[in-house]
Order: structure tokens, then C-alpha cells, then sequence
């Protein structure tokens, strides 16, 4: 398969927005419920053990929301049933996370990079069936040459989560500090929850869309000249 040329940003955006409009009654679910769980945890259990219990559930979830994301749009390969690829998918994400948290941590955009390089790798676990380092591999082959428009939606996303959720952030940590933990905090907690969940859903459709653009594109090309 060939290299494709670059894509745009606003290409991303474009694509996103008709694939989340088709999917918004499971994007919405998912933020949703993601944030009831969060809030049951909250009032269940301390906040370490509450955290990783989240972050396990919020992994499953995620998961069946990308590949139901990717079954709407028509891009499973053959009959890919749910559940297929989810070792590798979580274990691509690991990678990515870590990665790309190193490389925020030592400068921003060498993590940026790190992200948009391997972004692909996840869908091409899901809806290809691709083990963990080829789909890195091939993420990052399908990526050259639109390494800076993944960059520039990926700080459009960074920049709509901080917008979003740094002044609930600071609402909650002034009342705590304050002792002021009563129904407003609550609900501004629950509030904050569904807004990270459901830009992490948006964002799951960026990535889609990414697959789209590059992947299924790709293929569609080496199959014309195969």
C-alpha cells in the first residue's frame, strides 16, 4: 500500500461531525453513563481503589464505543464481532498513553507527535485485526505526510478540554478547600464528568474519522491498482 497525501484539519473536523451525528445517540449513552458510574463510585468507595475501577470500566466502555462507532460506519472488516482485538486495543492504548504522557511531560509537542504517529493503531487493532506492533507500524507509515494537520486537531481537542473542564476544576477544588462539598459540587462534579466523557467520545470520533481518511482510503487505492 502507498502513502497517502496529507489531509487537513478541517478534513478531520469535517468527517467527525457527520460520523458523531450518526452515533450520537451511543455517544450520548456513554457519556452518560460513564459519569453515573463515576459518581456512584465516588459516594461507594476512596478515591484510589474508585479511580482504577473507573478507569477499567471507562476502558471497556470506550472500547465498545469504538467499535460500535466503527460498525456504523462501515468499517469492520468482515464479520469483526465485538470483542475482537480488545487485548491488543488496550494494550496499544497503554502504550500511546505512556508514550505520549513522557513526551507532554519532557516538552508538549514530541507528544503530540508520539499520539498523532500511532493514532491509528487502535482502529487497525479493532477493525482489522492487526496485533499491537504491527498496527503501531502501519500507524505510523499511513500518518507520513499529515503528521501536523493530526497535530493541529489534537491541540484544537487539548484546548476545548481545558476550556471545558479547568474552571469546573477549580469551582470543585475551591469548595473542598472551603469544606463546601454539598448537592452544587455534586452536580458540578457530575456535569464536569459528562463533558471529559463526552469529549472523549468526540474524540473517538476523530480518530474514526482518521481511519476513514487515511486507512480506508489507502486500501481503496491498493485495491484499484492491486
Amino acid at each position: 500500500m502507498t502513502t497517502q497525501p496529507a489531509i487537513r484539519v478541517g478534513d478531520i473536523f469535517a468527517q467527525g461531525a457527520g460520523i458523531a451525528g450518526r452515533s450520537r445517540a451511543v455517544l450520548a449513552g456513554f457519556a452518560l453513563g460513564m459519569s453515573l458510574v463515576s459518581s456512584v463510585l465516588s459516594f461507594m468507595t476512596d478515591d484510589m481503589p474508585g479511580i482504577g475501577v473507573e478507569m477499567a470500566v471507562s476502558s471497556v466502555a470506550g472500547y465498545f464505543l469504538f467499535w460500535q462507532v466503527l460498525a456504523t460506519e462501515g468499517l469492520l472488516e468482515g464479520s469483526r464481532s465485538r470483542g475482537a482485538g480488545f487485548m491488543a486495543y488496550a494494550a496499544i492504548s497503554f502504550i500511546t498513553s505512556v508514550a505520549g504522557l513522557l513526551g507532554l511531560v519532557l516538552l508538549i509537542l514530541p507528544g503530540l507527535i508520539l499520539i498523532a504517529r500511532w493514532s491509528l493503531a487502535g482502529a487497525l487493532a479493532v477493525a482489522r485485526g492487526s496485533s499491537v506492533l504491527p498496527a503501531l507500524a502501519e500507524s505510523w507509515r499511513l500518518t507520513r505526510g499529515s503528521t501536523w494537520p493530526i497535530v493541529g486537531f489534537l491541540a484544537v481537542v487539548c484546548v476545548a478540554f481545558a476550556a471545558v473542564l479547568l474552571p469546573l476544576g477549580i469551582y470543585a477544588a475551591i469548595s473542598e478547600e472551603a469544606a463546601n462539598i454539598g448537592v452544587a459540587q455534586q452536580i458540578v462534579e457530575f456535569l464536569g464528568n459528562i463533558a471529559s466523557y463526552g469529549l472523549s467520545a468526540l474524540i473517538s470520533c476523530g480518530t474514526v474519522a482518521l481511519f476513514a481518511l487515511l486507512v480506508d482510503r489507502d486500501e481503496r487505492v491498493a485495491a484499484v491498482f492491486a
